[in-house]
């Protein structure tokens, strides 16, 4: 609990950034493509299209907020050689794993619960499976904070925590339909969403709170519960490893 509050402060003292700069981002994603271009676009799955994007939105906020917390945090340890007092601390591997994937998914649930917020005034809140959509936050929060802490054991510099973004999980992220639905998309992009594990992710999460979805859920379910086990024993064993973790 210790390393979770040190983390959690740390994120928590320049809230401008980390929870302030998501939700304009995504009021300015609201404003132009909700109420400018989406007023003259047709229903998607029976919903308007700024009710569509909504579910998108939220997730785009959550994935990449739960990335840059774990991963600009364990990298700033690595980078400052602060990670050796932590290996030194009496915290097992598994602790010390989880206290990054604590912080990262508590981050991207705030900012996820704050663009939820400010997206009230653009479309009524009727979340259609709520406790599916609590479970779906914190997983997709939890699998993203993973990620953030595999890719800064990888990495050796700021840059290369910035390319994992611009070059695998943006593209992941925009190709995984938070704009689009599969069903009007032409057939090489349908291809592209429906190959991406980012997409099932956002489906379910959509449906959760649409009722709607252009997927299976049971498989879309199924895809986050592997990528969160998968992201929770893989960081856990970088950490048992410990061959990444110091700073050449």
């Amino acid at each position: 609990m210790t390393l979770v509050r040190r983390q959690v402060l740390r994120f928590m003292r320049m809230w401008k950034v980390t929870l302030f700069q998501p939700i304009i981002s995504s009021l300015l994603f609201l404003v132009i493509m909700g109420m400018f271009i989406g007023a003259k676009m047709p229903q998607i799955n029976g919903v308007t299209f700024i009710e569509f994007i909504i579910p998108g939105l939220i997730m785009l906020s959550v994935i990449t907020n739960s990335y840059f917390d774990s991963a600009f945090g364990l990298f700033l340890m690595r980078w400052d050689r602060f990670i050796d007092e932590l290996l030194s601390s009496p915290l097992s591997y598994a602790e010390m794993a989880m206290g990054f994937l604590i912080s990262g998914a508590s981050r991207g649930i705030m900012v996820g619960f704050l663009v939820l917020l400010a997206s009230l005034p653009f479309a009524p809140l009727n979340i259609a499976h709520p406790i599916l959509a609590v479970f779906m936050l914190v997983a997709i929060s939890a699998i993203f904070s993973a990620v953030g802490v595999i890719c800064a054991m990888f990495s050796s510099s700021f840059d290369s925590l910035n390319g994992w973004v611009t070059f695998v999980i943006n593209p992941l992220i925009f190709l995984g339909g938070i704009f689009h639905s599969i069903g009007s998309a032409p057939a090489f992009l349908k291809i592209a969403t429906q190959a991406n594990p980012v997409f099932y992710l956002v489906d379910a999460f959509r449906y959760s709170m649409l009722g709607t979805s252009d997927g299976n859920l049971m498989i879309s379910l199924a895809v986050t519960v592997l990528m969160l086990s998968a992201g929770i024993i893989t960081s856990i064993s970088l950490f048992r490893n410990g061959s990444k973790l110091k700073y050449d």
